[in-house]
């Protein structure tokens, strides 16, 4: 399991610099206790893998689907609409991204069932303890174990992801995070391999339940490979790691109203700063670099999605998609080539039906945060004007 040990040292370096904190500094020291103690486990699960599953390493890969965006774009909700079409789709949980082995989420699937004998006690604590873990961003973004949920976590543990600024707030310390294709070249290829081999064990999975299914006799067509989800707002750090590990890939990049979608990227890292930083003020300048690195993610995208073929990127509107996600959904379909039954709009209606979870209560403004609207048009102009955001 690849892990990039010398940003180990980078912060250790740059915390001797910084007053004390021991909001900060415990929840440091509790994520570098947690991911010792997975590092050793997954990474022994991973080579028996390799042993007991060989298969994986030949499955076969359908080009993947990407959902990217700014934070906050309505990326969780259209993964979540998509995602409901289990014949067409099959995505990640949290708790998959985390304890990447075959073995590891077999040996979950035992201890579920397990558990299911005796009434969920392990479950109903595990959903105890994520609701107090991610409390900062109740309101914000649902968060859950078990729940659809981007691959950040396997950058995150490979200590190669902007995430970790929602521990250690001062951008300026570890800058090369917010753009590892630009400032740490050398990464792109081993996170590009450990990235494809992470989904071919997931794909592998998947396709085995689908085989146990239609072995039973269920309704499931094992020889018909759904489409892997992906859903990264984080990504804009690492685009060229995901087009080397997928050169396949598709991407849907939903645009939103720079005025809206800075702003509101921000807060989800602020409601976590607050919780273990409080001395960090909205309009300080810690604030105004995480700004301008999604800013500068904003641009990347931008760039990423007008360089690519017309048939491997799909942007939309964050606006549209609130207004009318029926169409924008049917349009997605067309764009993959993938017909539009009356079993998917089923599903769709269904999926729309239950979307309660991803409609923020969080309220946030540019000026709460020290920003003017004319500074975040200024940098984003070429932006906003192409995508019909200004005149």
């Amino acid at each position: 399991m690849y892990t990039h040990l010398q940003t180990v040292g980078e912060l250790l370096r740059a915390k001797r610099k910084r007053p004390g904190n021991w909001r900060r500094d415990l929840r440091l020291w509790l994520v570098g206790v947690s991911q010792i103690a997975l590092y050793f486990p997954v990474s022994a699960a991973r080579y028996c893998d390799r042993i007991f599953w060989p298969g994986y390493r030949t499955e076969p890969l359908p080009a993947p689907l990407f959902i990217v965006a700014t934070p906050r774009s309505g990326t969780t909700f259209l993964h979540h609409v998509l995602a409901a079409d289990v014949k067409t789709f099959t995505h990640l949980r949290l708790f998959q991204t985390i304890f990447r082995s075959i073995l590891c989420q077999r040996l979950i699937t035992l201890a579920a069932e397990m558990d299911a004998l005796f009434y969920h006690p392990v479950q109903k604590v595990l959903r105890f303890l994520g609701k107090g873990f991610f409390s900062e961003w109740q309101g914000i973004h649902a968060v859950g174990l078990n729940r659809q949920e981007e691959d950040e976590a396997l950058f995150v543990q490979a200590l190669s992801s902007p995430a970790l600024y929602l521990l250690y707030p001062f951008i300026r310390d570890l800058p090369w995070l917010k753009d590892i294709d630009k400032e740490r070249p050398e990464l792109i290829a081993p996170l590009a391999a450990e990235y494809r081999e992470t989904v071919q064990r997931q794909s592998y999975i998947f396709s085995s339940q689908r085989e146990q299914k239609a072995g039973k006799g269920s309704q499931v067509n094992s020889s018909i490979a759904p489409i892997q989800l992906i859903k990264n707002v984080l990504l804009p750090s690492r685009l060229e790691v995901a087009q080397q590990a997928f050169p396949d890939a598709r991407w849907i990049h939903i645009v939103r109203d720079p005025r809206r979608a800075i702003p509101s990227a921000v807060s989800l890292f602020f409601a976590s700063w607050q919780q273990h930083s409080p001395e960090i003020a909205p309009n300080s300048p810690e604030v105004k670099e995480l700004a301008q690195m999604f800013i500068e993610h904003y641009k990347k995208l931008h760039a990423f999605s007008r360089e690519q073929p017309k048939d491997r990127v799909l942007t939309i509107r964050f606006e549209d998609l609130i207004q009318n996600p029926e169409a924008l959904t049917k349009k997605i379909y067309s764009f993959l080539g993938v017909p539009f039954s009356k079993e998917a709009q089923r599903t769709l209606v269904d999926s729309l039906q239950q979307s309660d979870d991803f409609k923020s209560t969080h309220r946030y403004t540019l000026e709460q945060f020290g920003l003017q609207e004319a500074e975040v048009l200024q940098s984003l102009e070429e932006e906003a004007r192409y995508y019909g955001y200004i005149d």
